[in-house]
């Protein structure tokens, strides 16, 4: 007899999504873990990353936004960046000359979750310097940036796109 699969609560939660995921991988470094629920990927960052591990963690984020695209039309990666501090501008770099195509994909919807004004407005002032901002949602808890991702899905059902 085959697993029911909960019903998708009124309120998405982070602990919902943690306890019913799809799948959930953790990258050997332990700079990051992906659990994934439908079309939502929490990923926790930590750390400062390793030069030498930027293609190999942005692959594995590849494969992941690939997998849930199989199924769904629109993937939401909700980043909880609280315990990762500002990295390198090579790692800012690295993104903008090899993933900034991900992020500006219309199918793709990225939000950093942190917890800390300051480090928000820093985050901010990157993308701003990589030309994404207005492609980043920025959120101090993920209780609103799943309100904001539930909002979201509610307006492109109805046709209207923030």
């Amino acid at each position: 007899m085959g697993l029911l699969k909960p019903e998708t609560p009124e309120k998405l939660t982070h602990r919902f999504i943690v306890q019913n995921s799809e799948f959930s991988i953790e990258s050997q470094s332990k700079n990051w873990k992906v659990w994934t629920w439908q079309q939502v990927v929490l990923l926790k960052v930590s750390g400062v990353w390793d030069p030498g591990m930027y293609p190999y963690h942005f692959s594995d984020f590849w494969d992941i936004f690939y997998e849930c695209k199989r199924n769904w039309d629109q993937i939401y990666f909700i980043v909880d960046a609280n315990d990762m501090p500002v990295q390198s501008e090579e790692f800012r770099l690295y993104v903008k000359t090899n993933w900034q195509h991900l992020i500006e994909r219309e199918d793709f919807r990225l939000c950093i979750v942190e917890g800390k004004a300051m480090k928000r407005v820093i985050w901010g002032s990157i993308y701003q310097l990589l030309g994404i901002r207005n492609r980043v949602k920025m959120f101090k808890d993920h209780d609103r940036a799943l309100t904001w991702l539930q909002c979201n899905q509610m307006a492109l059902r109805e046709g209207k796109q923030d």
